[in-house]
């Protein structure tokens, strides 16, 4: 076994062990009534998450060179290995991210618009969901006792994301020289193959694809953000709805601090193979730090781990899907 394969054993088991003390410390017939009580309705959820990814499919549409040269169905399944990858491995968007663009290249894309539209989608997200995360620490921290303890981190991680908005924005705007920096990287990490390919012409204009999606584009620029709003808000309709079958009142304050503290959750613990008790022990502490019963917050989590373990499956089944058929290059245009 290598090491990182006994790293991830290691963690994905500590996991495990996790889960199962939340289980047994909060008591499994709590947890089993709690889970009861969504009936049917628990139906509602695994197509509420195929919609966030339909929609968020349609982003990455939009931030191709040319929107539709990949047929919509396929793109999605291209979408399902990406997620299948970051959820399965501890890579998380290291290798799930890549992944996409070389599914992307392998539908018949240039290489520099794969990797662009990728770039760009994932952008765009990140970009929808910080705002998300920043708008529940910020409720968190102002409205929510809390010991200093978890007031510095809590306001640390706030102004990091903040950060991370502005530095972002201003890249953007001023056009800073991304296509510099991938190249110093690649020279710097890279492979062989990868220096081959990543030529300063390639970043250049797949820089400026970025570009031109993120900044100089306005209708691109709304579709994309457009998309990325409803994927974000789907999520907290998901929570919204599990958190009032639960028996739950739910506020917009509760709504938000706990998907923020969800999602900044989710970037921390990438490297542990499917969150696994990562996702637990969050939303088990922070219900808890909002007063509400902690056993819901493990039934939150434990939903969820449910349709993404679904979505990782389907993933798998894409990947076959995909390699049924490659699609020849296609060929750009002439300007």
């Amino acid at each position: 076994m290598t090491a990182t394969a006994l790293v991830r054993t290691v963690l994905l088991l500590v996991g495990f062990a996790l889960v199962a003390f939340l289980f047994l410390r909060l008591g499994p017939g709590q947890l089993v009534d709690l889970l009861a009580r969504l009936g049917w309705a628990a139906l509602i959820f695994p197509p509420l998450y195929a919609a966030h990814h339909a929609i968020r499919t349609v982003a990455l549409s939009a931030a191709l060179e040319r929107v539709g040269s990949v047929p919509f169905l396929r793109l999605l399944l291209v979408r399902l290995t990406g997620e299948a990858v970051q959820y399965l491995t501890f890579t998380g968007p290291l290798l799930a991210e890549p992944t996409k663009a070389w599914m992307l290249r392998k539908e018949g894309l240039e290489s520099s618009d794969a990797v662009a539209a990728t770039v760009t989608e994932y952008v765009a997200f990140t970009g929808t969901a910080c705002v998300v995360s920043l708008t529940g620490l910020v409720a968190l921290r102002l409205l929510v006792p809390m010991p200093l303890a978890m007031r510095v981190p809590v306001s640390a991680t706030a102004i990091g994301i903040l950060a991370f908005l502005v530095v972002v924005v201003l890249g953007l705007r001023r056009r800073w020289p991304f296509d510099r920096w991938v190249l110093a990287g690649v020279r710097r990490v890279g492979g062989a193959a990868t220096r081959a390919l990543v030529t300063p012409e390639w970043a250049s204009e797949m820089v400026a694809h970025v570009f031109r999606n993120l900044r100089d584009d306005g209708r691109r620029l709304r579709r994309i953000l457009g998309c990325e709003t409803v994927a974000q808000a789907l999520i907290v309709l998901e929570l919204y709805l599990l958190l009032r079958l639960f028996d739950v009142q739910v506020t917009a304050t509760t709504l938000f601090i706990v998907e923020g503290v969800s999602k900044v959750s989710n970037f921390l613990f990438f490297f542990v193979p499917a969150r696994a008790g990562t996702d637990e022990a969050t939303l088990v502490l922070i219900t808890g730090t909002l007063g509400l019963a902690s056993v819901v917050g493990l039934g939150v989590s434990l939903v969820r781990r449910a349709r993404s373990l679904m979505t990782g499956a389907v993933g798998l089944v894409a990947v076959w899907v995909l390699s049924r058929r490659r699609p020849t290059a296609t060929r750009r245009p002439p300007r």
